[in-house]
């Protein structure tokens, strides 16, 4: 119960990740259908305490104060929610929802810089899922893998800042809620030592490059900085002309689960 602590290093993440899957290991020897529940678990608290940042921001005095999630963070909980069922991953999904339009209101009010932060955090999240559902991008199976893991076949002289690095040796991607497991299973038994570097090249992560530029230049040297701090959780491609596409299986939750979110009001949430 209680706050799930939004900033945490890439060591945590990685035992964190090692005890999941053996508990999910464990489980499924003993034959228990709730295998999967303590990844749905931490995702409602992530959730709630994005929520509850957003509407009972605590008092900052430096922004380095604020608690944010950090893209290493992020990543992981989203390739956690490839390892979960359909249903479940259904279940996460309209509680995003249901998290948006739930702190909709302050956005017609001044809002503090963590506010605005901890939305970005919420709507981050909830254009992955719609855009990722079913399958999960071989760039995640990537970011984890060298940011949480690091196996010995990877070059530790690559500069992987902010790029996808599609050449990067990687566990090809089954999309299947075992496979899943089974990549990060993969990820795990290649594991040397956890990155716990502040430094960027040590990092893949998707970003916004100039305004993470600018914004870093302006705190230079301060070690206090999360870094990246504008990150997205897909690429950026602001030239395409495409209408993005969605995945089918998140429209269909949205738009056929009226008794948990309505999809008009979501959508005037969204665009309003």
């Amino acid at each position: 119960d209680g706050d799930w602590p939004l900033l945490l290093l890439p060591r945590t993440l990685t035992v964190l990740a090692q005890i999941l899957l053996l508990r999910q290991r464990r489980d499924k020897d003993e034959l228990k259908c709730d295998c999967d529940t303590a990844c749905v678990v931490i995702w409602q608290r992530v959730i709630n305490t994005l929520v509850k940042a957003v509407l009972s921001p605590p008092p900052h005095h430096h922004e380095q104060d604020i608690e944010d999630l950090n893209v290493e963070h992020a990543q992981l909980l989203l390739f956690l929610f490839h390892a979960l069922q359909l249903m479940q991953k259904k279940a996460v999904l309209l509680s995003v929802a249901s998290a948006l339009v739930t702190v909709a209101p302050v956005i017609k009010t001044a809002m503090h810089d963590s506010q605005l932060l901890h939305l970005s955090r919420l709507l981050l999240i909830f254009d992955y899922l719609m855009k990722n559902l079913y399958e999960a991008p071989q760039a995640l199976i990537e970011q984890v893998q060298w940011n949480l893991f690091k196996p010995s076949t990877y070059e530790s002289s690559k500069e992987c800042s902010g790029v996808t690095a599609s050449n990067t040796p990687a566990t090809p991607v089954n999309n299947s809620s075992t496979g899943a497991s089974n990549n990060l299973a993969a990820a795990t038994n290649n594991t040397n030592t956890a990155s716990n570097s502040s430094s960027n090249s040590n990092k893949m992560f998707h970003v916004w490059r100039d305004i993470e530029e600018n914004y870093q230049k302006h705190y230079q040297g301060d070690d206090a900085v999360m870094k990246p701090k504008f990150y997205t959780l897909a690429p950026v491609d602001t030239n395409s002309q495409d209408t993005p596409k969605l995945d089918g299986l998140a429209c269909s939750f949205v738009l056929a689960t009226p008794d948990t979110i309505k999809y008009t009001t979501l959508y005037e949430t969204l665009v309003g």
